[in-house]
This record gives structure tokens, sequence and C-alpha cells, in this order.
């Protein structure tokens, strides 16, 4: 399997990438999200992940939409995007009043994603414990092309191995 990058313009070198492989039923792409803590405007102190992931979005989208040269099949995007969907209901979040913007995974969905992890658990699985506390933080997510959905097992590996290792439970894909 040879992997080919792909060059295309953001500003996110390093926390937002993208490879392609030939497969036996056409070009999938990978996608790699790192969710960045940024200022969310000018002067501003309070600090998100959700703008930065919107404009990586926004940077995907031609691939994403099949409208760049050399168009792409099927897609598999996944990441540590440092974002849970239940932030927006947490109460330390309303309490701070720091909730993110939540239209983040419907977005992603809207390119004809499935949220793999979402669809196998509903209510959120901990890919994340370095907090302290008993809430479960699932910040590293998966999402495949709708059309490539029902050919995927996901996974998520827990071992004392893994937390000597890293504080994020390692997302396993088999496609």
């Amino acid at each position: 399997m040879l992997l080919a990058r792909v060059e295309f313009p953001t500003d996110y070198k390093g926390s937002l990438t993208v490879t392609t492989v030939q497969t036996a039923t056409g070009l999938l792409g990978l996608t790699n999200i790192y969710g960045l803590f940024e200022r969310i405007g000018p002067g501003e102190t309070k600090k998100l992940v959700t703008p930065g992931i919107h404009r990586k979005l926004s940077d995907l989208s031609p691939l994403l939409w099949r409208r760049a040269p050399g168009a792409i099949d099927r897609f598999v995007i996944g990441g540590d995007f440092n974002h849970d969907r239940h932030m927006d209901t947490h109460p330390s979040f309303k309490k701070l009043k720091a909730t993110p913007f939540s239209g983040l995974f419907a977005r992603v969905e809207d390119f004809g994603m499935t949220d793999l992890l979402h669809a196998q658990f509903p209510e959120g699985i901990q890919t994340y414990g370095a907090v302290s506390g008993e809430y479960p933080w699932q910040l590293d997510h998966v999402f495949v092309s709708n059309n490539l959905a029902s050919t995927c097992d996901i996974s998520v590996h827990d071992s004392s191995e893994v937390h000597k290792m890293s504080d994020h439970k390692p997302v396993i894909l088999d496609l």
C-alpha cells in the first residue's frame, strides 16, 4: 500500500493532513484533524477548538465535496478534536459560560460522513482520561464516508499499558 500526501491550501500545517491510498474499490482519503486551542477572536482571551476545526473543515471542503483535482472517492476523518459532543450541556462548561458552538459534528456529517463512535456508542465512550472526575470525555473521533460505514468496525482500546503511554485511548478502525 502506497500512501500519497495531498497538498492543499491551509494555514494548519501539521494539525490538518490528508493522504490517499489506492484500494480495490477506489481512492481512499485519510485525514487527520487535531483540535488546537485558539483565541475565539481578535483581542479575546478565551480559547476554544471549534473555530479552528470549522476553518479546517472549510479548507477540506473542495476535497470532501469532490471538487478538487484528482477527486477522492471516500474519506476517513479522524483525530483528537479536543471536543466532546456533550460539552454544550456539561454543567462545568455552562457554569463557566464556555460552551462551544455545537454545530461542529453536524457540519462534518453534512459532508456525507458517519460518526462511527457515535453510531456505536450514542451516549459516548471515554477516549481521554487525564481530567479528574468521572465524566467520560470523548475527544477523539472517527468519521467515514457514508458509503464506507457499513464495512467498518471500530473499537477503543484500553489497558494499563495504554495508560502508561498516553492520556488518550487508541481508537482502532478496521476497514
